[in-house]
C-alpha cells in the first residue's frame, strides 16, 4: 500500500508542476535532434505525469522523425497506454510502411497484455490497409473480441471489399457474429447481397448467416 501511495503523491506533485508542456516540448525538441539517451531520460522521468494525449503526440513525432526507440520506451514506460493511442502509432506505422515500428509494436508487452484483456485495439486499420500478415497476427493475439462480437458487420463488410477472399476467410474463422448489425439493423449478409458477390454470400451463409434476419426497414437480406 505505501508503494501506491507513494506513487499517487508523485503523481499530484508532478501534475502541479510548473511548465509541464514545456517538458513535453522540451521531448519532442530532444527527438528533432536525434539524442536518444536524452529522450529516453526524459520519457522515464515524466511518465506518472504525461496524459495519454500527450504521449500519443509525443509518439506521432517519434514517427514522424523515424525514431523508433521513442515508441519502444513510450510502450515501456506506460503498460497501460490506452487503446487508442496503440491504434493510431499502428495505423500511422502501416500507414507509412514503418515496418520496424510495426514489428516493435504487434510484439510489444502492452498490446499484448491490453489484447489479453479483452479491449478493443482496433483491427480494421490492418483491413483497411490490405495487410493480412498483421491482422493475422492481431487475430492470434486475441484481437478483439468485442469487435468481433458486436461490430462484425462492420469488419466483415470491409474485408468484402478486398479482392483477396483469405480477409473474409480469417475473419470467419475466428467464431466472429456474422449476425451482428450495424445502426441500421443490417447485417453482413445484407451488404453481400448489395455487393452481389455470390462466392462471398455463399460464405457467409456457411457461417451461419441468417437471411431472416430484418433490418429497421423491414427488410431482410433476400
Amino acid at each position: 500500500m505505501a508503494v501506491y501511495f507513494w506513487r499517487w503523491i508523485n503523481k499530484v506533485l508532478l501534475r502541479v508542476t510548473p511548465n509541464r508542456y514545456g517538458k513535453v516540448l522540451d521531448l519532442k525538441i530532444k527527438l528533432e535532434q536525434g539524442c536518444e539517451r536524452e529522450a529516453r531520460d526524459l520519457i522515464y522521468k515524466w511518465s506518472l505525469v504525461l496524459q495519454p494525449v500527450e504521449v500519443t503526440s509525443i509518439m506521432r513525432q517519434a514517427l514522424l522523425n523515424d525514431k523508433p526507440f521513442i515508441i519502444e520506451a513510450c510502450l515501456k514506460s506506460y503498460p497501460r497506454l490506452e487503446e487508442t493511442s496503440l491504434d493510431m502509432v499502428l495505423t500511422l506505422a502501416i500507414q507509412d510502411h514503418h515496418e520496424e515500428i510495426i514489428k516493435r509494436i504487434t510484439t510489444s508487452d502492452s498490446l499484448v497484455n491490453t489484447l489479453r484483456k479483452g479491449t478493443r485495439v482496433n483491427i480494421r486499420v490492418a483491413i483497411l490497409y490490405r495487410r493480412i500478415d498483421i491482422l493475422t497476427q492481431l487475430i492470434n493475439l486475441g484481437a478483439s473480441k468485442y469487435l468481433l462480437m458486436y461490430e462484425g458487420h462492420e469488419l466483415l463488410e470491409r474485408a468484402m471489399e478486398c479482392e483477396n477472399l483469405d480477409y473474409l476467410h480469417l475473419l470467419l474463422n475466428t467464431g466472429i457474429n456474422v449476425n451482428a448489425k450495424n445502426t441500421f439493423g443490417s447485417t453482413a449478409l445484407m451488404h453481400a447481397v448489395d455487393w452481389g458477390d455470390i462466392s462471398v454470400i455463399q460464405l457467409l451463409l456457411e457461417a451461419n448467416a441468417d437471411p431472416n434476419i430484418i433490418n429497421h426497414f423491414d427488410q431482410t437480406p433476400l
